[in-house]
């Protein structure tokens, strides 16, 4: 591709053949999309080239160990490499992935990062660079293994990390896992609010986790958000999800939550469905068909910064329940935003 020029079409390739340069891109903007239909055995160079915030690599098949993005082994990165967009892998990555500039947008692998795999980031990663391991839901299997690294900056990784700071992800197996840290606890109750209420801010907030496209969650986003295991995230999730709260439930299912209590005293479902009481995370469950000890709950447990989007869950919650006892609690919430 020319110097100094945005693509901003779309490029579809069939696969690329070990040994083959199957497409060059120096000191240029990719705004587009690049759409590999199968496997990438050979390179993608994107020398000096800036994947934009609109741009994309698309490969359905994997990237295998013979496979490059950026800049191949033995040729010297420059720092003007940097991804915005997103590089997204269908099956597994055991090649390389090496850039001389900043990630500041995603790298997702829904398949494993296989033993051999490098993904070197030269100018380290910004605020809003991730990389997910596992990204289309957790599925067993798919994990980052043994021999495989990521450097960022000067710092090398071997394995995930479930650190908001780091964002090097491996989908956690806990439906209601929206911090992905291999548990379903009090943390998770924002980023939960933030995915109810729709958008991109769950997103903004969690890197690499919140998913949003085409006005709905995909992929791990999809996975730990949607408690009802429906193929959505709406309002119907809410009372399934606090039951995971409360019995401390990590299951890669919707199926079983409700047999186990994984807390390590009491517990029970609490809010609209059992007694409530304590857990063995230290929350406490207000008890069944309490309205004021519900809304009590939810403003104790939710962040100033994020009471719109409660107000827009409270909001549907009142329209969806109408004169239910459920809808009680909840407008007491929009009462007390409102003041």
């Amino acid at each position: 591709m020319d110097y100094f020029v945005t693509h901003s079409g779309t490029i579809t390739i069939d696969g690329i053949a070990a040994g083959s340069r199957g497409l060059k891109m120096e000191r240029s903007y990719l705004a587009g999309t690049v759409h590999v239909l199968g496997d990438v055995a050979g390179q993608i160079q994107t020398g000096g080239t800036d994947i934009l915030d609109t741009g994309r690599i698309l490969i359905d098949g994997s990237l295998a160990d013979s496979g490059v993005i950026g800049y191949g082994t033995g040729i010297e990165p420059t720092p003007t490499n940097d991804i915005a967009g997103l590089v997204l892998i269908g099956g597994d990555c055991a090649g390389v992935i090496r850039l001389g500039g900043e990630l500041s947008g995603r790298i997702r692998i829904n398949g494993s990062l296989a033993s051999g795999a490098q993904l070197e980031f030269g100018g380290g990663m910004s605020e809003s660079g991730a990389v997910t391991i596992d990204d289309d839901g957790w599925d067993a299997g798919n994990d980052w293994e043994v021999g495989a690294s990521i450097l960022v900056g000067h710092t090398e990784y071997t394995g995930p990390s479930t650190d908001p700071e780091i964002r090097l992800w491996e989908t956690s197996a806990c439906v209601g896992d929206m911090t992905n840290d291999g548990s379903v606890d009090i943390l998770d109750i924002n980023p939960f609010i933030l995915a109810v209420a729709g958008g991109t801010a769950y997103e903004q907030a969690w890197p690499g986790l919140g998913h949003w496209e085409n006005d709905h969650f995909v992929a791990n986003a999809l996975f730990h958000a949607d408690a009802t295991c429906d193929g959505s995230v709406n309002i119907l999730d809410i009372n399934p999800f606090t039951a995971l709260v409360a019995n401390c439930c990590c299951d890669a299912t919707c199926d079983h939550c409700g047999e186990q209590n994984m807390c390590s005293s009491g517990g029970g479902e609490g809010l609209f469905g059992g007694a409530g009481g304590a857990n063995g995370n230290g929350v406490s469950v207000p008890p069944a068909g309490d309205a004021a000890s519900v809304a009590a709950w939810w403003f104790d447990n939710v962040a100033p910064e994020n009471y719109d989007a409660l107000l827009a869950v409270a909001a549907a919650m009142v329209d969806y329940y109408q004169n239910q006892p459920e809808a009680e609690a909840w407008i007491l919430i929009l009462q007390a935003l409102d003041d």
